[in-house]
């Protein structure tokens, strides 16, 4: 079975169109928000996690819908245009990248939620999570500000 599904993966990428397809998207992808440093990989893992997460609870539940399917790809995409948006904000004010602007400061805000979605859904499976690290993800997420720092200091 698992060299069947093998087989037939290698056969899809084998095809130079598909290649030309998939690269591209990652090119594009690439260039709309930036590199794919840390700060995003990061986010791409905490969104899958939550995909999973309630992927699997609402199988539990039966709750699978099409319509709940539809709106997490909608977040997804309105996530990307965040990120696109913090991305070229900081081209445009700052004229280059820089180590934490607003691109980093919407990703870590954006994080911060999808890790408090895993745990609502751990909470789901009877995990315990103690409500201190709630408390303090809520906290950090509802007081996060970009700090400037002052040049004559």
């Amino acid at each position: 079975m698992i060299e069947s599904i093998s087989l037939y993966i290698h056969q899809i990428f084998s095809h130079v169109y598909i290649k030309f397809i998939i690269s591209t998207l990652f090119f594009w992808a690439e260039f709309v928000i930036g590199w794919f440093d840390l700060v995003v990989r990061a986010l791409l893992v905490l969104l899958v996690l939550d995909f999973v997460m309630w992927f699997s609870a609402a199988f539990k539940d039966h709750k699978l819908s099409r319509r709940k399917m539809m709106g997490w790809l909608f977040k997804m995409m309105v996530y990307f245009v965040w990120v696109a948006m913090g991305h070229w904000t900081d081209i445009v004010v700052f004229h280059a990248d820089i180590e934490f602007g607003f691109k980093n400061f919407i990703i870590v805000y954006l994080a911060v939620n999808e890790s408090l979605s895993i745990i609502r859904h751990m909470a789901f499976f009877n995990v315990r999570v103690p409500m201190k690290l709630v408390e303090r993800l809520e906290n950090y997420r509802d007081n996060l500000t970009i700090g400037w720092v002052d040049p004559n200091k």
